[in-house]
């Protein structure tokens, strides 16, 4: 019952029908299972960003209304959603939580994944002759943003690069700007 629940079945019915084998030994046991219908996603909220954040973060979730629910798949786009956080500049995002509401016959469910969202990180680079932008930003990976002071962190990594190339004397230092429009 639990392996079938996990799977989005909470209407299976398990019964067992224990028998005597032949001539006295062993004992036969039949699981005999209805399975039900499974629990179909009904509706997916994202909470606490505006609109237009959330419709951003909707694309990465892989549940979709009207799939069947399962712990599996609602893992997956936990995993799904602060992965799509954490490659497009949210570096101190998550999925803080995650709400179930089932209707009173738990066919349907509508998810609500809370989110704790940060600043987002956009990256401009003056003064660079030596490596393109684009390699520059695949240094920034999420682990590097991950780091308790990313900035510097991603300071010192150029600078470790250059100096790896033969700049030894090269420097690197940053200039936070603040957007509070766009809360970059």
């Amino acid at each position: 019952r639990n392996a079938y629940e996990s799977r989005g079945y909470f209407f299976v019915e398990v019964d067992s029908v224990a028998q005597r084998g032949p001539q006295g030994e062993g004992v036969e046991l039949k699981l005999l299972v209805n399975e039900g219908i499974p629990t179909k996603v009904s509706r997916i909220k994202i909470s606490n960003v505006d609109k237009d954040l959330a419709s951003e973060f909707r694309r990465a979730i892989t549940l979709k209304i009207g799939d069947p629910f399962t712990r599996i798949a609602l893992e997956s786009s936990i995993n799904s959603l602060n992965q799509y956080l954490k490659s497009n500049q949210f570096s101190d995002s998550k999925v803080d939580e995650t709400n179930l509401n089932f209707n009173e016959n738990k066919t349907l469910v509508e998810i609500d994944f809370v989110l704790k969202v940060g600043s987002k990180f956009q990256f401009v680079f003056k003064g660079n002759q030596l490596f393109d932008d684009n390699t520059i930003r695949g240094w920034i990976t999420p682990d590097v943003l991950a780091q308790s002071d990313p900035i510097r962190f991603i300071e010192q990594l150029i600078q470790e690069k250059y100096r790896e190339v033969g700049y030894h004397f090269c420097k690197v230092h940053s200039v936070l700007d603040k957007n509070k429009n766009e809360k970059i």
